[in-house]
């Protein structure tokens, strides 16, 4: 039979150090499952999908706006005010998978002459009689240039459907997978390019897919937000406004007075 000998030491200075690591060793590691959110089940996603539709402004008869009266800026082209396009005309891809989306503010519509003699029609393989190409002209070589501007595109409204799959290792050490689809997840829209939780232009939490979207029926459960709504949140002006599309362009490559609606723009 053998037992080990506990010795019970009284030293206050002892007892201090020794309560003193513990209360940093549970400091520690309270703060750090409280910053990291270690009490999470947590994985990277290894697969998802992104689905994403335009809808119109809900009254297409309102008037043309203002910009629909002015000309872009740096052009010798006709102006032909604005054309009110369909939710099909103003995506691409209009509806469906994706990873970019594609919304047509400007328009510039031309004539293309004829095709060489000898061309049956424009072939970029073609060959005419004489050696000459069939292939189709430049933007350059088109005539009567006509610009047109998109109406009241800052009020058609994006639905974003999305879903994410995952793996987690199970108690063998072995992956499972999961998939989670936009009713199993909450969002938010912050303002701003470096966005703060104190600016949430937008939230889409468990209420909000249980009841769908507001004004809805029947109810749209997945994300919606205008296109102002988006020009809100990637905006990196300090003046905390939205960017306007009628401000002048700094865009590479955009003519002197350009504007946004013109030169068009990326949002990553």
């Amino acid at each position: 039979y053998q037992t080990y000998k506990v010795v019970k030491l009284k030293d206050k200075s002892l007892g201090l150090l020794y309560y003193g690591c513990l209360a940093v060793i549970i400091a520690y590691i309270s703060f750090s499952v409280l910053t990291q959110k270690l009490y999470l089940k947590k994985s990277p996603p290894i697969a998802g999908s992104v689905r994403a539709s335009v809808q119109l402004d809900s009254n297409p008869a309102s008037p043309p706006p203002a910009y629909c009266s002015v000309p872009p800026a740096g052009t010798n082209s006709t102006f032909g005010n604005c054309l009110f396009w369909s939710g099909e005309q103003i995506a691409y891809p209009f509806e469906g998978e994706l990873n970019t989306l594609f919304i047509t503010t400007r328009v510039s519509i031309s004539q293309t002459p004829p095709p060489p003699p000898g061309c049956g029609g424009f072939w970029s393989r073609a060959t005419a009689p004489d050696g000459t190409r069939c292939t189709p002209p430049g933007e350059h070589q088109t005539t009567n240039k006509t610009i047109y501007y998109i109406a009241n595109i800052e009020n058609i409204t994006l639905v974003v459907d999305h879903t994410v799959r995952v793996s987690y290792p199970n108690f063998l050490g072995m992956d499972t997978f999961e998939s989670y689809e936009h009713l199993d997840m909450k969002g938010k829209m912050l303002k701003g390019c470096v966005g703060s939780e104190r600016n949430v232009s937008k939230a889409w939490d468990m209420e909000y897919r249980r009841n769908g979207a507001p004004g809805t029926n029947p109810p749209v459960h997945m994300d919606m937000f205008s296109l102002t709504d988006l020009l809100d949140a990637a905006s990196c002006d300090q003046s905390g406004k939205a960017l306007d599309l009628d401000a002048n362009s700094t865009a590479d490559g955009a003519r002197s007075g350009e504007t946004w609606r013109s030169s068009g723009m990326v949002i990553s």
